[in-house]
């Protein structure tokens, strides 16, 4: 546990300060942003920290060699519920303490200023990203050919239940006609993701005082990573619904998605970021002062 909270210690503020930095301009609007953004990023962390003390907490219940991929698997997958008030508490302290350390000061102009058209344009193309992991990937009959389809002998055996981690964002079936309205209500879950992924890349466009690979991939995992936990929480809520079984027990399934969140946000980020930087025109510069004219 010592190297999670550790690697949870390291891990929070390399990408917080990114995040903060490349944002621009004052206000709620950017308060309220910089919380979303780190909050999301808050969620990442923490799986990344559970991500790297999983060979720790194998090696430590005597089982390092004996079936190491699910073994892996099954640590990874441990926990992730409660970053997810923890997250929110965190994004909100550090917000506040940066607004009030930050300094009064001109900013610079940007060097390039995206138009609506070609933030839009960015933002589709990533959340394209999204929707192929949400609508393919996440489909059960993918899900089950890629968790069978891999297996092999030995201590690596079985590594389906690693790879569905960081491939699927959430999980659906094909609708049945008894239950198709049923089955659409599930399926809002999964258009609010892509809804938060769309305006989450929406607004790195413009928001940024410079588009940058690594603080638009870190933004874009975020809004993936906010994006899966809403989803994870309206289908808790539609299977709390006539259960006796409380909504703690539901609440654990809140964290599933957060490691295909990471690769996928990622990947989005990159595809956006790329747009932004072909498309975006430069700022137009002040006019020079006229110089006499000879006579």
């Amino acid at each position: 546990m010592r190297v999670r909270y550790a690697a949870l210690v390291l891990l929070f503020p390399c990408g917080a300060l990114p995040l903060l930095r490349r944002l621009s301009g004052r206000g709620v609007r950017r308060a309220v942003v910089s919380v979303a953004a780190l909050w999301g990023w808050g969620i990442a962390a923490a799986m990344l920290a559970v991500t790297v003390s999983a060979p720790w907490m194998v090696a430590s219940g005597g089982s390092a060699t004996f079936r190491l991929l699910p073994g892996l698997a099954s640590a990874m997958s441990q926990g992730r519920e409660l970053p997810v008030g923890a997250a929110l508490v965190a994004a909100a302290a550090t917000t506040g303490l940066m607004t009030l350390l930050r300094r009064e000061g001109t900013s610079e102009p940007r060097p390039a200023v995206p138009t609506t058209a070609t933030a839009r344009l960015a933002a589709t193309l990533g959340t394209v990203v999204v929707a192929f992991a949400v609508i393919v990937l996440s489909n059960d009959r993918v899900a089950g050919r890629i968790q069978t389809g891999l297996g092999s002998g030995g201590g690596l055996s079985e590594p389906g239940d690693l790879l569905r981690q960081w491939v699927q964002l959430s999980a659906w079936t094909m609708p049945t006609s008894p239950a198709f309205g049923r089955w659409l209500l599930y399926r809002l879950g999964d258009v609010a993701l892509l809804a938060l992924v769309w305006w989450g890349l929406r607004l790195l466009a413009v928001l940024p005082d410079r588009v940058t690979y690594p603080a638009y991939a870190l933004g874009s995992v975020a809004a993936t990573t906010l994006g899966v936990v809403v989803s994870g929480i309206w289908s808790s809520l539609l299977s709390y619904q006539g259960s006796t079984g409380g909504p703690l027990l539901y609440y654990v399934s809140v964290g599933s998605g957060v490691s295909a969140a990471l690769v996928f946000g990622v990947l989005a980020g990159s595809v956006s970021a790329l747009t932004v930087r072909l498309r975006a025109r430069p700022h137009p510069s002040s006019p020079a002062a006229a110089q006499a004219q000879p006579a």
